[in-house]
This record gives structure tokens, C-alpha cells and sequence, in this order.
């Protein structure tokens, strides 16, 4: 294939047009494979920190409840509570009473461990018979409303965590909230107080802030800087503080001063409300988010406390509109999910990174490619024109030299012509000087004499004309065409033309030839053949090889369908600093009055060039 033909150039842009599609193919490949690792990654990230922090709560809910339970195993508490119950249901007379008051001092001398937020004596039904404060006294206890099936469980001798449900009193002006204006979320831990009989008598409850150590743990359980954990209800309520509280009163999910655990539910905002999106309806007439609806429909599949985890690796939007990753859980027992979540950008931050710089590179390697194979084409077809150039150039040396060459082997042919003309001219000469004596000297020649002189005459003639026309075939001008032609005959015909040469040389030819034909110039291959013999004939006359032992070797033999020619003489051969030089045009070893150096040059182009060879 030629640098710079067509060829090449449809060729070069074939192999950059499939090069490219492989190449974007490859990093395809690999940006999926990245991507999948990063998912799985991230997926194994979010159900760690997910069962770390279900660990770590449930490991403080149950501390919670043995120190309350030891608390309401003290007999002083279990007396005083049987006193209490005594005095009956009335708000008044239980408020005025030496019980309350002692009990009060009992939870004031024990804060540090208990805590000052408040706390409740609960009779079997369900009434507030004791607490922090006035307000809700011989009421109904509003973990009843919300959780009877927990108060149940202490009443049956556990003790349990309720978590968040709206608190009846403001904890800070301790107000009472009324049950359809409840904002304000609190959740309480349960113990049974028993009396001597190891009977229930009343249930203890201990108050905790949302904001403390219960969201506390969960805001520790994330996954980098945007990741997040909280608890939510079956109604999509969130139950724990959001991290982002101040982004949310930014983006009107919540107001100055609201708690997202006050306000906040888990809902689809339909897009991304920190870039901007605002939903067009109300955020209660919004759908759950996936994560959310998927969890709270655990609920129903349970019969464990807690569900298998739930991954979302696919990505869905959180309360915020956000796109997130996630995974989360369902307990069934305190009837609350929990869920942990991570932002997609940062989850894939690294590698969005690694799509971004391969993109880059990949468009640079493409143009790159592109503007390469321009450039080579440009300049293949540059160099291809200074080759065609070179080329034509070199073909008019070329056929300069063939010229000289052609001209000193005319020269050469004139001395071989010579020696063959030499005897049929004396024949002619002695016949024609016999004649004339017998003229001069009036001797009378019989006709016969007469008529074999004339054809002794004639046939030399005759083989003069023959040689010349033998010449003037292997010269002619124009005699280019290949034709069919037998090598030995070819062979012989040109020792006929060298022989009286190669006779007044003492050379002998030895000749071992299978009858081989090709198709090819005729001319071009006697020409070669003519110059080998004249360079063996004058190597061994230069040499001075002793007349009895010159000889020309030539054996041609078919092996595998090719004609193998062997050309061998006894003239000493050549010295091995010149064998890389003697095909190169005007280089000879003879005396530069003896040779021009194109001989061995003009046959090796024949044998190469022309006959294939």
C-alpha cells in the first residue's frame, strides 16, 4: 500500500472511524463499572450506618428503661404511690396532699439521673395521678390517647419507650395544649411500679425532649456531609430533629421557630426545593416520598419488632425535593420507621469526577486522533507526491543508465561480432583471392570449381546475414512484449553468441538445464545473460585464472513451480567489502578503462524490475 494513495487514506479514516466507537465503548465500560461500584459502595455505607445507629438507639432505649425500672422499683416510691391511690381522683385534693408533694421532692432529689422535664404516676385508668406539674393532674395521661397499647404493656409489667406523640403542656411555660392545637412533640419511657406483691400498681413515666439525646443519636448516624438519619411515624410525622433546620425555615417547610419534628412530614415535594422548585399545592395534599411510603407499608408485614432493611440505590426525593440514596427500617414494636439518606451528587461525587475527567480526556483523544490523521494523510500525501517525484526522477536515471548499459553491451556485441565475423570473412577472402589468381595466371577453372567456390561464397554470407539479424532482434528498439519463450533455448542461443568469444579465452561453459519456459521479454533476459558472461569471461581474463581451469557453470531446474537458474564461474569471486556495492549503478572492480560498472546494475533491474526475479 502506497503512503498517501487513496488506499491509505480510506484506510487511515476506516481505522480512527472503528478506533473511535471501541474507544468510547471502553470508557463506557468502565464508567459503568466505576458507577456500579460506587452504588454498591454507597448501598453497603447507608445499611451500616442504618444498623449502627438502630444499635446505638436501641442500645440507649434500653439503658433508659433499666434505670427507670430500678427507679420504680424503690419501695419509698411503690409506698408513696399506694398512698396516692388512696386519696382517690380528684385533681384538687391530690394536688393539696402530702403525697404529691413528697413524691415531687423523691424526682427532685434524683434529677441528675432522671432529668427535670417532667414525670407521671398513671392509675389503672389510665388518670395522671402524679406529676411535675398542676396543670394536667386528674386528667386523662395523653400517652393513653396516643399509645394505649404501650401503657398496656407496662400495666402488664414491661417497660417500654414511647416515642415522640404531641405533649399536652408547653414544657417551658407548662401551659396546657389542647388536643386538636397539639404542635409540640414529646415522648416518655414506662416502667411498672409494683407493690409488695410484685402486683402492678401504677405506671412510671419519664419525660424526654426530642431534641436531646434521642435525635442527638440519630443526627450522628450519617453517611458524610449531607447524609442524615431520623424517625418517622405511621402517619409520614417526622419524630426526630432534621439537620437542616434552618434550610427548611429558608425554604418554607417550616417557620421561624417550628421544630421539624413538630411540622414536618415526609412528603414528595415533586421537585428540588433548595434550587427553587415550589409545589403548587399544599404540602398536606402532597404524596409520601418512595422512601416513606415503602417503609410505613412494612408496618403490616411485620411480625418482629423490626423489618429487614429497604436500599434505594436508584435514587428518589426526600422531604426536601432533593435527589437522595437510601435505606431504612420499620419497627414495628415502638410503630416508627427509620431511615438514613444521603445526597446522589455527593454519593457520587467521586465519580462524577472520574466521568468528568475521562470525558475530557476522551474528547481530547478524539480530536486529538482526528487532527493526527488529518495531518498524516496531509503529509503522507506530501511525502507520496516527493516519492512519485523521486521515482520519476530515479526512472529517468534509470533508463539513462539501461541506455549506457545497453550501449557498452552494443560495444561488447561488436566484438563478439567481430571474432564470429572473423572466419566466415577469411573463408570469403580466400575464396575471392584464389579466384583472382586463377584469373591472373589465365588457368582454367571447371564449372564445378567455379559453383563450389560460389557456395562456400553464399553460406558464409548467409551466416554473416544470420548473425546480424540475431543482433538486430536482441537491440531492436521497442521489442518490450512479453511472450511465451523457452529459457534453455534462450540460454543456448546466447552462448552462440559468445562462444568465439569465450573460445580464444579457453573458457568452457558446462551446462545442466531443464527445458523451462516463462512468459516475459525475451530480449530483457538474453541481455542479462550476456552480461554475466562477459563479466565472467573478463573476471577470469583479469584474474588471470590458468587457461585449463575456466570454466561458467549453468543449471536450471522447476522446484515448487519455480524456475531456479544458477549462474557459477572459477574466476576467484569477490571480496566481501564490495558484495553490498556491486549492483549499484557505475561501481566496477575492473580498471575504469575496462569497465563501466553498469553491467551487473542493468541485469540485476532486469532479473528484479522486469522478469520478477
Amino acid at each position: 500500500m502506497i503512503v498517501g494513495s487513496l488506499k491509505f487514506r480510506v484506510i487511515s479514516l476506516l481505522t480512527v472511524c472503528i478506533a473511535i466507537p471501541i474507544f468510547l465503548l471502553l470508557i463506557y465500560y468502565t464508567l459503568d463499572i466505576n458507577k456500579k461500584a460506587a452504588l454498591q459502595s454507597t448501598k453497603s455505607n447507608l445499611e451500616y450506618v442504618l444498623k449502627n445507629t438502630k444499635n446505638r438507639l436501641n442500645f440507649w432505649i434500653d439503658t433508659k428503661r433499666v434505670l427507670l425500672s430500678q427507679i420504680a422499683k424503690e419501695p419509698k416510691l411503690a409506698k408513696l404511690t399506694e398512698s396516692l391511690l388512696k386519696i382517690g381522683q380528684n385533681k384538687t385534693t391530690i394536688i393539696q396532699s402530702d403525697e404529691l408533694s413528697k413524691i415531687r421532692v423523691f424526682f427532685e432529689k434524683r434529677k441528675e439521673i432522671f432529668g427535670d422535664l417532667g414525670f407521671f404516676i398513671i392509675d389503672k385508668d389510665f388518670m395522671s395521678l402524679a406529676s411535675k406539674r398542676d396543670t394536667n393532674i386528674g386528667t386523662k395521661n395523653l400517652i393513653a390517647v396516643h399509645r394505649l397499647e404501650l401503657l398496656n404493656k407496662v400495666f402488664n409489667g414491661e417497660s417500654v419507650f414511647i416515642p415522640p406523640i404531641p405533649s399536652d403542656v408547653d414544657v417551658k411555660s407548662n401551659k396546657i395544649i389542647k388536643l386538636n392545637e397539639r404542635k409540640q412533640y414529646t415522648m416518655f419511657f414506662a416502667a411498672p411500679i409494683k407493690d409488695k406483691k410484685d402486683n402492678v400498681i401504677a405506671v412510671l413515666t419519664q419525660r424526654l425532649e426530642v431534641e436531646g439525646k434521642f435525635s442527638e443519636i440519630l443526627q450522628m448516624g450519617r453517611s458524610k456531609q449531607s447524609g442524615e438519619s431520623y424517625v418517622f411515624g405511621k402517619n409520614a410525622q417526622m419524630l426526630s430533629n432534621s439537620r437542616f433546620t434552618k434550610k427548611l425555615i429558608e425554604i418554607g417547610l417550616l417557620k421561624k421557630g417550628e421544630k421539624s419534628y413538630e411540622k414536618l412530614e415526609i412528603r414528595d415535594p415533586g421537585g428540588n426545593m433548595i434550587e427553587g422548585f415550589r409545589p403548587k399545592v399544599k404540602l398536606k395534599e402532597l404524596p409520601l416520598t418512595k422512601m416513606a411510603k415503602s417503609a410505613i407499608s412494612l408496618n403490616t408485614k411485620l411480625n418482629d419488632s423490626y423489618s429487614e432493611i429497604i436500599s434505594n440505590v436508584e435514587g428518589y426525593r426526600d422531604y426536601r425535593g432533593v435527589s437522595v440514596f437510601g435505606a431504612w427500617i420499620w419497627n414495628k414494636k415502638f410503630d416508627f420507621g427509620m431511615a438514613t439518606e444521603i445526597d446522589v451528587d455527593e454519593a457520587l461525587e467521586s465519580f462524577y469526577v472520574l466521568r468528568k475527567n475521562l470525558i475530557i480526556i476522551t474528547i481530547l483523544s478524539i480530536l486529538f486522533t482526528i487532527i493526527s490523521t488529518v495531518i498524516l494523510i496531509i503529509l503522507a500525501e506530501k511525502a507520496n507526491k516527493e516519492v512519485e517525484s523521486q521515482r520519476d526522477e530515479i526512472e529517468k536515471q534509470n533508463k539513462m543508465i539501461m541506455i549506457q548499459a545497453k550501449v557498452v553491451a552494443v560495444g561488447e556485441m561488436l566484438v563478439n561480432i567481430a571474432h564470429q565475423w572473423r572466419q566466415p570473412l577469411s573463408v570469403i577472402a580466400g575464396n575471392m583471392a584464389s579466384l583472382r589468381i586463377s584469373i591472373d595466371l589465365d588457368k582454367k577453372l571447371s564449372n564445378e570449381e567455379i559453383l563450389k567456390r560460389a557456395e562456400q561464397v553464399n553460406n558464409q554470407c548467409q551466416y554473416l546475414s544470420s548473425t546480424i539479424d540475431d543482433f538486430r532482434n536482441f537491440f531492436q528498439q521497442g521489442s518490450n512484449e512479453a511472450i511465451e519463450f523457452d529459457l534453455k533455448e534462450s540460454i543456448e542461443k546466447t552462448i552462440d553468441l559468445v562462444k568465439d568469444a569465450y573460445k580464444n579465452n579457453f573458457i568452457q561453459i558446462v551446462l545442466d538445464l531443464e527445458t523451462c519456459s516463462i512468459v516475459n521479454n525475451k530480449n530483457n533476459f538474453i541481455q542479462s545473460l550476456i552480461n554475466l558472461f562477459n563479466n565472467s569471461k573478463d573476471a577470469m581474463v583479469l584474474n588471470k585464472v590458468p587457461s585449463n581451469d575456466r570454466y561458467v557453470f549453468i543449471t536450471m531446474k522447476e522446484i515448487n513451480q519455480k524456475i531456479i537458474l544458477s549462474f557459477k564461474d572459477s574466476a576467484g569471486g569477490l571480496q566481501e567489502d564490495v558484495m553490498d556495492k556491486i549492483f549499484e549503478p557505475y561501481f566496477t572492480t575492473k580498471h575504469k578503462s575496462q569497465g563501466t560498472g553498469l553491467g551487473l546494475y542493468m541485469t540485476h533491474q532486469i532479473i528484479t524490475q522486469h522478469l520478477k526475479g
